[in-house]
C-alpha cells in the first residue's frame, strides 16, 4: 500500500465525521438527523471497529461466515463524493511533490477510513477521456482499499477536465443529502483559450454553492505545487514553459523577466478565488504538496466533519512548508 506507516498511524486514530446535517440513503455509524430512536431494523452490515459488540447477529453471522452486525435506522452512513481532477496539469511535480501522486494518496487515505467505518464512498474524475468512475457504492458492497489503489494507479491524468459534465455528474449521483469534496489545482480551470481563468473559477464556485443550497456539504481542496508559489526560477537563462493540458501555448523566455508578472498575476487569482469561495461559503484549504499528508489530512478531516476553515484571507507565496 502506498500509504506510509506514519500516516497509518494517523488513520487508526481519525474518523471520517458527518456535518452534523448530512443525510444519506444509506446508514452505517453516523449520527442521524432524526429525531427518533432509531431502532428499527433496516439491514446487516460487516462488523467494523468500534461497533457495540451487543448489535452483532450471531446467529447471522454463523450462517454467512463472516460477523455482521444489525442496522437500524438511527444510524446513517456517511455519503462522501469525490470529484477528482484528473487533467494534465495534476501530473506536475517530481517524486513525493507530484500533484497527481499527493493527491492519490489523500483519496487512499478517506478510501482506507471509509471502508473501515463501512462508509459510502464514491470517486468520480474527470481527463481529456470523458468521466471515471473510479469507485462507486452499489448495494452496501464498498471498494476495498487495495482495490483502490490499483484503480486510481490505472488512471493517467491527461488533457482538461469536463468541470460541467463532472460536476453535473456528481449532483445526479447525489440526490440525498452528503458530502461533496472536490480536489484539484484550481489554478486554472478554463476550457478553451480564450476562457478567464477567475471566470472558470467563480462559475466553479457558484456550481458548487448550489448544491450546498440543496443540503450537501461541500468543501474544496487545493492542491498547489511549491514551484507555482515560488516560482524558484529566478536567474537569466531561457526557460520553457509547456501547458500541462495542452492547451496554452509554450513559453520561452527569461525566467527572472517573468517571475514579477507571474507572481503579481498569482497573488491576484488566488485572492479572487478566496473571495469567490467566501462570498459561496464554500470551505476552501489550500495544500501545498510538498507539505506532510497527515498534516493536510487533518485539516481536511476537520473540513469535512463541518469545522470550517477560513477563506478569503489569501496566501503569502513566500510561506514554505515546514519539513516533515
Amino acid at each position: 500500500m502506498s500509504l506510509s506507516p506514519e500516516v497509518l498511524q494517523f488513520l487508526h486514530r481519525q474518523t471520517l465525521r458527518d456535518a452534523g446535517r448530512v443525510r444519506g440513503g444509506t446508514i452505517g455509524r453516523h449520527r442521524a438527523n432524526s429525531r427518533s430512536q432509531g431502532r428499527d431494523f433496516l439491514e446487516y452490515r460487516s462488523y467494523a471497529p468500534g461497533d457495540d459488540f451487543r448489535d452483532i447477529d450471531w446467529r447471522t453471522s454463523g450462517r454467512v461466515d463472516r460477523v455482521v452486525v444489525r442496522q437500524t435506522e438511527g444510524e446513517r452512513r456517511l455519503g462522501l463524493m469525490v470529484a477528482l481532477d484528473a487533467s494534465g496539469a495534476m501530473n506536475y511535480g517530481e517524486g513525493d511533490t507530484n500533484r497527481w501522486r499527493y493527491a492519490r494518496r489523500v483519496v487512499e487515505a478517506l478510501g482506507w477510513l471509509a471502508h473501515r467505518q463501512s462508509d459510502a464512498l464514491g470517486i468520480l474524475a474527470g481527463c481529456d477521456a470523458g468521466l471515471r468512475e473510479v469507485a462507486l457504492p452499489v448495494s452496501g458492497r464498498f471498494t476495498d482499499p487495495l482495490q483502490l489503489e490499483s484503480r486510481l494507479s490505472e488512471l493517467q491524468p491527461s488533457g482538461l477536465c469536463p468541470w460541467g459534465m463532472l460536476l453535473a455528474s456528481v449532483r445526479q449521483r447525489t440526490q440525498n443529502r452528503g458530502v461533496v469534496l472536490v480536489i484539484s489545482d484550481l489554478l486554472d480551470l478554463s476550457q478553451t483559450l480564450d476562457d478567464n481563468p477567475t471566470a472558470a473559477a467563480q462559475a466553479m464556485v457558484s456550481s458548487l454553492a448550489e448544491l450546498m443550497a440543496v443540503g450537501h456539504h461541500v468543501v474544496l481542496l487545493q492542491l498547489v505545487h511549491p514551484d507555482e508559489l515560488e516560482f524558484p526560477w529566478t536567474d537569466t537563462a531561457q526557460v520553457r514553459f509547456e501547458c500541462n493540458r495542452d492547451m496554452r501555448p509554450t513559453i520561452e523566455t527569461d525566467a527572472r523577466a517573468l517571475r514579477d508578472v507571474y507572481m503579481s498575476a498569482l497573488a491576484d487569482y488566488l485572492r479572487d478565488l478566496d473571495t469567490a469561495a467566501a462570498r459561496g461559503r464554500v470551505p476552501l484549504l489550500r495544500a501545498r504538496t510538498d507539505a506532510p499528508l497527515v498534516s493536510t489530512l487533518a485539516g481536511l478531516l476537520d473540513a469535512l466533519a463541518g469545522q470550517v476553515p477560513t477563506v478569503g484571507g489569501g496566501i503569502d507565496p513566500s510561506i514554505r512548508a515546514v519539513p516533515s
